[in-house]
């Protein structure tokens, strides 16, 4: 009996792994995040341009292109970008970022809320590659935070030898109108699903209101009393925004509220520190 024997097949020498071919990302560059900031500002533009004249959100995104957004644009195009720069325009997106937010709920259903999430996501982009851990970010200069201009969020930073003007400019002095627009944006807080905690601030903004009104409309431009008044009474308003938004509330909305509160206050205290240093120039002459 014959037994039929299977051929002895070869070893084959297993094929070597395939060695993944490692594909660079990318990177995010500055003239990405420039880009992106721009085309975020023509977007609200737009959204300005068509919003119906004296409504709440045009009022709001007055602000917010005239505004809020000045900085980060400003900065974004200087030459010579810093690591102090970057910063600044990535600290200066929120409060854009918390603004836009509050148009946006306010413009619910309108052919305005698809430009102006489009520009709230362009911005958030924005800020998110602006992130110092970023190469973008660390492959600029260090640079030096005193080339830091005067702006609402830095009230200080003002050079103390700067001239002095002898009078206000009415077009861009107007706390009432930016505490009208804080008003709406809490009464859309507490609608969006509110608390009783965010509609006890709305009421506590509309008696500030009256206080703001009563600069805007005060005759004697020397009576300081009423100024002074109502910066410790806006003071005292956003120390409330600040105690409601806690952790466990973090509506993003009312980060807005404290935006235009702020932007008020430092508008109103500007006023007083102008007409200080006016009344020393005079007793000095």
């Amino acid at each position: 009996m014959s037994a039929v024997l299977d051929k002895p097949r070869a070893k084959v020498a297993s094929a070597p792994a395939k060695t993944a071919v490692a594909v660079r990302k990318p990177e995010t560059s500055i003239a990405d995040i420039r880009a992106w900031i721009v085309s975020a500002d023509e977007k609200l533009e737009m959204a300005y341009d068509a919003a119906e004249k004296g409504e709440s959100v045009d009022v709001l995104l007055d602000h917010i292109c005239h505004s809020v957004m000045l900085e980060p644009v400003r900065i974004i195009h200087c030459e010579d970008l810093t690591q102090a720069d970057a910063q600044r325009v990535y600290d200066s997106l929120f409060p854009a970022l918390a603004c836009i937010q509050g148009a946006i709920k306010l413009a619910d259903g309108t052919v305005l809320q698809h430009a102006l999430e489009e520009a709230f996501e362009l911005l958030d982009t924005a800020q998110t590659a602006l992130d110092p851990v970023n190469e973008a970010v660390r492959s600029l200069a260090e640079g030096d935070t005193e080339r830091d201009e005067h702006s609402p969020d830095h009230p200080h930073a003002a050079p103390i030898a700067a001239p002095v003007e002898s009078e206000r400019d009415d077009e861009d002095f107007d706390p009432y109108c930016l505490m009208l627009q804080a008003r709406d944006v809490a009464e859309a807080a507490f609608h969006e699903g509110g608390s009783d905690a965010i509609w006890g601030l709305h009421s506590l903004i509309e008696q500030t209101v009256s206080k703001v009104s009563a600069v805007v409309e005060a005759e004697n431009a020397t009576d300081e009393d009423v100024r002074n008044d109502a910066s410790a009474d806006l003071a005292g308003t956003l120390a409330v925004v600040h105690a409601v938004n806690n952790d466990t509330v973090d509506n993003p909305l009312l980060y807005g509220v404290a935006s235009l509160i702020r932007m008020a206050k430092w508008q109103i205290d500007t006023e007083i520190d102008r007409l200080a240093r006016a009344r020393l120039e005079r007793g000095a002459a």
